[in-house]
């Protein structure tokens, strides 16, 4: 989870780069215009992300192969799964929802 927190707050402070630059070369309000920013800015943040998928899968195999979640997921497995991956969801959701207000929060 905090993982998939960071690559927000780094997703968050790309966007707020990309805006600033956008703002010193007059390029508000031009959809098609090209921002002079690299595209290896990006690069973090999508580290991030994967790092967070793939630990948020390991994770959901680990616990259910290891008999954590046998007393209450043991007849249903995949119910146990699915759970995990709506955690997955949520994670991203709330970290989103933080991103957008970190931009929206910027004058």
């Amino acid at each position: 989870m905090f993982v998939s927190i960071w690559s927000m707050i780094v997703a968050a402070l790309t966007e707020i780069r990309r805006i600033k630059a956008e703002r010193d070369n007059g390029l508000i309000d031009m959809p098609s215009a090209i921002i002079p920013l690299s595209i290896f800015l990006l690069l973090p943040q999508y580290v991030l992300f994967g790092i967070a998928d793939v630990l948020t899968m390991v994770t959901a195999e680990i616990e259910c192969k290891s008999g954590q979640g046998d007393l209450l997921f043991y007849p249903n497995p995949r119910f146990f799964f699915q759970m995990l991956q709506g955690r997955n969801l949520k994670e991203e959701s709330n970290g989103m929802s933080f991103y957008m207000k970190a931009i929206t929060a910027n004058p």
